[in-house]
């Protein structure tokens, strides 16, 4: 596996337009909801799966990774040595790309719409929205999942036309073992 070119033009601009749509409507999330929003710097919860990116978001999060310093890049591959026990990226509860990381990271904790076996059925993190049913929450408050896969998914077929990316997604710790090497 080679490791996908950084995003750059097109695909560039609206990866990072979709990420800071995605702030915006986190930002409403706290406006609105205040203290029943449990994600917090150091919470970690959501930080144990294995996640498999899409390319231009394996691009962008390989960025912000190889421009940690010395010491992070290190604490990395400590991670990843040490197995698969949670992201690989994550330290004392704070991710060390914080900046670069993925959509599914970004939107994690929200509530999230789901279609499963034909119905609607609302989803989160644990850690948020204690003490709330979804009659609690407007409509307004709940991000559509299917839609966001939509966008993510176009942004990534921008990547793909831009760069010539042939590949389907990428482990993101097969990716760092990659990029750091032995």
């Amino acid at each position: 596996m080679n490791l996908p070119p950084r995003p750059a033009g097109e695909a560039r601009r609206a990866l990072l337009t979709l990420h800071s749509r995605i702030e915006t409507f986190w930002d409403r999330v706290v406006r609105v909801l205040g203290d029943a929003v449990g994600c917090r710097p150091g919470c970690d919860a959501c930080c144990d799966q294995v996640l498999h990116l899409r390319p231009v978001e394996a691009a962008y999060l390989w960025e912000g990774t190889r421009e940690l310093p010395r010491a992070a890049r290190e604490m990395v591959r400590s991670n990843l040595d040490a197995g698969p026990s949670g992201c690989p990226l994550l330290h004392g509860g704070i991710c060390l790309s914080y900046g670069h990381r993925p959509v599914v990271c970004r939107t994690h904790g929200l509530l999230l719409l789901r279609r499963e076996a034909g119905r609607a059925v609302l989803h989160h993190c644990p850690e948020n929205f204690q003490g709330l049913a979804g009659a609690d929450v407007p409509g307004t408050l709940v991000l559509e999942e299917e839609r966001l896969t939509l966008l993510a998914d176009a942004v990534d077929g921008l990547y793909r036309r831009e760069t010539g990316w042939p590949q389907g997604r990428i482990p993101l710790g097969r990716m760092l073992r990659q990029g750091f090497g032995p």
